[in-house]
């Protein structure tokens, strides 16, 4: 019961000042959400029924794996970048280990606008129960806990997944309710695992051997003599 009003607390949507509508409503995770380490999840959002819509405004952009305040807030990997809410409407990722397995995570949608999640809990095991937010009072003196959290020691980023093949539906469910803000600054480091460029092969012929040019430059003024010689013979013959 506890953890239910806790989770239920850290769930409240994070609010920001901004004068941009979002059009875009992030609605899975939700409020309560528990993930479980190493199993995949699908991502999923919908239009906040603004104008523009998500599929004319939210053509390109990244999602990532956030923690912290709700000011101060800490990128810790991507999740994906690229993505086109005319296309698709959800994306597969796996939850990461992480420390500590609390509800102290959430993710942040980002197009030059930006649209959250509310804060979900990853455990590292089906059943365990997330530890206890670390804080109970944001930097704002709003009631909503959170904390700062961080990948697992030792465990790597998960890799991106392939988004789920489902476009966009005629009609959405209502909306969970989304924030605004600045762009987020955090960009993801490139992939340490990229093949390094191939070394082009040198194309620039060998210096050539001089004697070998020497002998080639003698053998065309022997030519050259006895053409001369044949061409005198074939004056006197001719005359």
């Amino acid at each position: 019961m506890i953890f239910k009003t806790l989770i239920s607390t850290s769930a409240a949507i994070m609010a920001f000042a901004s004068g941009i509508a979002a059009t875009m409503a992030p609605n899975y995770p939700q409020p309560g959400t528990v993930w479980t380490a190493g199993k995949q999840y699908t991502i999923t959002w919908a239009d906040d029924g603004n104008s523009p819509s998500a599929n004319e405004s939210w053509t390109n952009f990244k999602i990532d794996f956030m923690t912290g305040d709700n000011i101060n807030m800490v990128h810790l990997t991507n999740v994906a970048s690229g993505l086109d809410a005319s296309a698709i409407s959800s994306y597969t990722w796996t939850a990461p280990q992480v420390d500590p397995y609390s509800a102290i995570y959430f993710l942040q949608f980002t197009n030059g606008e930006a649209a959250w999640t509310t804060r979900f809990a990853i455990v590292a095991q089906d059943g365990d129960t997330p530890a206890k937010e670390p804080e109970s009072t944001q930097p704002s003196g709003d009631a909503i806990p959170w904390g700062v959290g961080k990948l697992a020691s030792g465990a790597a980023a998960p890799a991106a997944s392939s988004p789920a093949a489902s476009s966009p539906a005629a009609s959405s469910p209502a909306p969970a309710e989304t924030n605004s803000a600045p762009a987020d600054s955090n960009t993801p480091a490139a992939d340490a695992n990229a093949p390094a460029a191939e070394t082009p092969k040198s194309t620039v012929p060998a210096a050539k051997d001089k004697d070998t040019e020497d002998s080639g430059v003698s053998a065309i003024r022997a030519s050259l003599g006895t053409l001369a010689v044949a061409m005198v013979a074939a004056g006197y013959s001719l005359a």
